[in-house]
C-alpha cells in the first residue's frame, strides 16, 4: 500500500481562506480567548450562589408550609424559577466551554508550521465539535433528551416566547450540521481511541494531504458560528431568567414585610 509520508507538505496552504475571512476569524478567536474565560468563571460563582440560595428556598419553604399558604407558594415559584436557572447556567457553562476549546485548537492550527500539527490540531477539533454536539443535542434517540431540547425549548416556549424565534433559528443549524457530513465520527473514534493496530492509525492520517486538511478545516466555520450564536442566545436567557428572580425575591421581602407587621398588630 503506497503512502505519503509524516513529514511531506510542512507547509501549511491557506489558499482556501479569503485573506479578509481569514483576519476576522482570527481576530475573532483572539477577542473569544480574552472574555469568554471570564464569562466562564461568572457562571460557575452563579452556580455556587444559586445551589445556595436553593438550599435556604427549600428550608423556607418547609418552615412556612402549614402556616401561610400564599407565603408558600411565592417561595415555590422562585425555587421553580432557581432549578430553571441552574439549568441554564450548566448549559450556558457548556457552550461557553465548548466554543472557547474550540478556538484554542483553531488557534493551534493557525499557529502550526507542519503538516502533522495541523492534523493532529483538526483532529482534536473533531474531537470537541462531536463530544460538543453529543453533549447539547446528540443523535437519533438521544435528541428529545438532550439539554437544548428537555431542557431549553419547554422553557422559552413557555417563559421567553420573545426568543422563540432566535431558538428556532439555532435549532435548525443544529439539525444541518448534524446531517450534512461535518461531524466524522470515524476520524473522532480514530483520534480518540487510536486502535489495536497503530498501523491503521497512521494509515489513516499519512494520507490526509495538506490541502484536505485545509478544506476540511473550513467545516469548523459554520459550527463555530453556531455556538457563536448560541452562546449569545444563553447569555440573554440567562439575563431574562435573572430579571423573573429578582422580581419574585422582590415579592419574597413584600410578603415577609406584610406578614411581619401582623405578627406585631
Amino acid at each position: 500500500m503506497r503512502t505519503e509520508n509524516f513529514v511531506k507538505d510542512q507547509n501549511l496552504n491557506n489558499d482556501f481562506f479569503d485573506l479578509k475571512e481569514l483576519v476576522d476569524l482570527k481576530e475573532r478567536l483572539i477577542k473569544n480567548l480574552e472574555k469568554t474565560p471570564f464569562y466562564i468563571d461568572h457562571l460557575a460563582k452563579t452556580k455556587y450562589i444559586c445551589k445556595y440560595v436553593k438550599t435556604e428556598l427549600e428550608k423556607d419553604i418547609t418552615k412556612y408550609n402549614n402556616q401561610v399558604s400564599s407565603k408558600t407558594d411565592i417561595y415555590k415559584r422562585n425555587l421553580i424559577l432557581t432549578n430553571d436557572f441552574e439549568d441554564i447556567l450548566d448549559l450556558g457553562m457548556l457552550i461557553a466551554l465548548v466554543f472557547t476549546d474550540l478556538c484554542v485548537c483553531i488557534n493551534h492550527y493557525f499557529n502550526a508550521k507542519y503538516k502533522y500539527e495541523a492534523m493532529y490540531s483538526l483532529r482534536q477539533i473533531n474531537v470537541i465539535m462531536i463530544e460538543g454536539y453529543k453533549k447539547i443535542y446528540g443523535f437519533n434517540d438521544k435528541i428529545n433528551n438532550s439539554l437544548w431540547i428537555s431542557k431549553i425549548k419547554p422553557l422559552v416556549e413557555k417563559e421567553y416566547d420573545q426568543l422563540n424565534k432566535e431558538f428556532n433559528s439555532i435549532l435548525s443549524d443544529i439539525q444541518e450540521i448534524g446531517s450534512n457530513g461535518t461531524l466524522n465520527n470515524v476520524f473522532r473514534n480514530i483520534s480518540i481511541h487510536y486502535d489495536i493496530e497503530p498501523i491503521k492509525v497512521y494509515e489513516t492520517f499519512v494520507n490526509i494531504k495538506i490541502e484536505d486538511v485545509s478544506s476540511n478545516f473550513k467545516n469548523v466555520i459554520p459550527y463555530i458560528s453556531l455556538f457563536g450564536k448560541m452562546h449569545h442566545f444563553m447569555k440573554q436567557l440567562i439575563s431574562e431568567l435573572t430579571i423573573k428572580i429578582t422580581e419574585c425575591q422582590k415579592d419574597i421581602i413584600e410578603s415577609s414585610s406584610i406578614y411581619e407587621n401582623r405578627d406585631i398588630q
